[in-house]
């Protein structure tokens, strides 16, 4: 079921738990030393798994607002939906659950109006299509999926592989455009009358 529930004026966020796993440290943040890290274990214990590890948790979000039922983010997905992130990042070990919690909270992948990607780094896409081979299918066939162009131009293959280490778009995101259901935003857009998609990009520091 949905771990934590969020009210905002008359709109109900619900949090969809996908899955957890261990990060190693040194690969996550490759230039933190393990001295570094010592006050940050000593005040947030919770947020380590052992001494060398982050406790890494990957959710999504659920609001249903004006008629309007919005998943926000897809997960890591499973090692047949999102090999690349699964194998290389995680080395095989976490299978996401995205959609046995969706079916918790009563919802149907069909039942699903809108996909928004906050970004497109493997963890965020997941479950966006069913493993088929040559010929995927939206895992949430009634949905338009959206994302940003920026993002899509800044991740697509081979650049993923560049960024991340491994190969995940030609799996995950780029069967959403010859599928038809992508739209890709250039600035913000409306989801209801209430929920609105706004870009958030982050400068980069001045050299």
């Amino acid at each position: 079921m949905a771990e934590a529930k969020l009210t905002v004026g008359n709109v109900e966020i619900l949090v969809m738990h996908d899955a957890e796993s261990a990060l190693p440290l040194e690969m996550t943040f490759p230039h933190v030393t393990a001295q570094d890290w010592v006050p940050f274990k000593e005040k947030y214990p919770e947020a380590f798994d052992g001494p060398d590890n982050l406790r890494a948790h990957f959710e999504c979000y659920l609001i249903p607002s004006q008629g309007q039922t919005i998943l926000v983010d897809t997960g890591i997905g499973t090692n047949d939906s999102n090999p690349g992130t699964i194998q290389g990042l995680l080395g095989g070990s976490v299978e996401g659950k995205l959609l046995s919690e969706l079916a918790s909270a009563g919802i149907a992948p069909g039942d699903i109006d809108i996909v928004i990607m906050t970004h497109l780094h493997p963890d965020h896409v997941g479950w966006n299509v069913n493993a088929g081979g040559t010929d995927p299918t939206a895992t949430f066939p009634n949905a338009r999926y959206i994302a940003h162009q920026a993002d899509w131009d800044a991740f697509s293959a081979p650049k993923d592989e560049e960024i991340s280490g491994f190969g995940y778009w030609n799996e995950t995101v780029a069967p959403l455009e010859r599928l038809g259901v992508l739209d890709l935003l250039d600035g913000g857009k409306p989801l209801t009358g209430v929920v609105m998609a706004i870009t958030t990009p982050v400068t980069p520091p001045a050299p």
